[in-house]
């Protein structure tokens, strides 16, 4: 994982958790990948199964598509 995207992962893997957790199931799965074929626009972050993409998170933008996953 890219030094960068530590901090991200750090934050949003509890959420997910949390998510799970709530739920009672697993309904959203965490993973990192190797190359996603975006590195100038990193961090990235793709939702499945809609491939919808993220580019340049920081602190701020992961925090508001964490809310968005919560509802």
């Amino acid at each position: 994982m890219d030094r960068r995207a530590d901090a991200l992962y750090r934050l949003l893997e509890p959420e997910i958790i949390a998510i799970n957790d709530a739920a009672g199931e697993r309904i959203i799965k965490l993973e990192i990948a190797n190359c996603l074929d975006m590195c100038d626009y990193g961090p990235n972050l793709v939702i499945y199964p809609e491939a919808e993409v993220f580019n340049n998170l920081d602190k701020a933008s992961l925090i508001e598509l964490i809310k968005r996953l919560k509802k």
